[in-house]
């Protein structure tokens, strides 16, 4: 069922955190868990506008890095009606948890309901996606040292020289898996990465042509809308929408995903 509650433990390390007497302060310790039963029940309960402030204080105030917690606060914005913020916060459990299914089934109940636009991950694109930046880099360095390897070979042991052909080959393979690899990270690092992503969170937002309130429309972006920030100048936003498209929104409209805005900085749409 869509929109159900995660109940798993929202701190690995929780128990022995309480028990072993880590925290100076017990009381401020234990405040995480006991929110999370209280927004779980008020949830439970219906009264979404507590969980929302429990679960956001978890996440916020307390900087808990939880799949579950972030799961459930979406949750909760959703039944509050405010879509945009729901879709943020389930697109920040993918950046934790790529595979989460009950965020998997609630984004494909979403897109039946709310036209909103995201961007399709076609050709290599698709494919750099299946690596975290770290491990493209990795790939492509090893790849580039294996190749200098084949070359410092042919160069320092004479004897090796009727091997001529075979490692000029792998040398030119491998160095071909390196740039392919390290073209791969330079885009997990800019184009591709989370970092640069957004998502609309207000109601009746539309990209316009010039950072100018007079502007003409560029189109219209449901909340929920996936974009790519190209420029960032204050009170004004540059950026790429699904279908090749560019135009300028109100800083205050969209939110990056990743990472969590300071405290002090992030609050809730009403």
């Amino acid at each position: 069922m869509p929109f159900s509650l995660c109940n798993r433990p929202i701190l690995a390390g929780l128990a022995a955190f309480l028990f072993a007497g880590f925290a100076p302060d017990s009381l401020s310790a234990q405040e995480p868990a006991v929110l999370f039963i209280t927004a779980n029940t008020a949830y439970e309960n219906g009264d979404y506008a507590t969980a929302e402030a429990n679960y956001r204080q978890i996440a916020e105030q307390f900087r808990n890095v939880s799949p579950d917690v972030f799961y459930n606060l979406g949750n909760s914005l959703y039944r509050l009606g405010r879509p945009g913020e729901a879709m943020l916060w389930y697109q920040r459990v993918l950046v934790l948890q790529p595979d989460h299914p009950e965020v998997r089934q609630n984004l494909k109940f979403l897109r039946s309901q709310i036209a909103f636009l995201e961007f399709e991950a076609t050709g290599l694109d698709s494919w750099w996606l299946r690596f975290t930046a770290n491990q493209l880099g990795g790939m492509g360095i090893a790849a580039l040292w294996i190749a200098l390897i084949c070359i410092v070979t042919l160069l320092v042991i004479r004897s090796w020289r009727t091997w001529r052909p075979v490692f000029l080959l792998a040398a030119a393979c491998f160095l071909v898996i390196a740039g392919f690899f390290l073209w791969g990270f330079r885009a997990r690092m800019t184009r591709l990465a989370v970092e640069s992503r957004a998502i609309v969170t207000a109601p009746d937002v539309s990209a316009l042509t010039s950072p100018l309130a007079d502007a003409k429309t560029v189109i219209e972006l449901p909340p929920g809308s996936e974009l790519r920030i190209v420029e960032d100048r204050g009170p004004w936003v540059r950026v790429e929408i699904p279908g090749n498209i560019r135009g300028w929104l109100r800083a205050e409209s969209l939110q990056r995903i990743w990472p969590l805005p300071p405290p002090s900085s992030q609050s809730s749409a009403s």
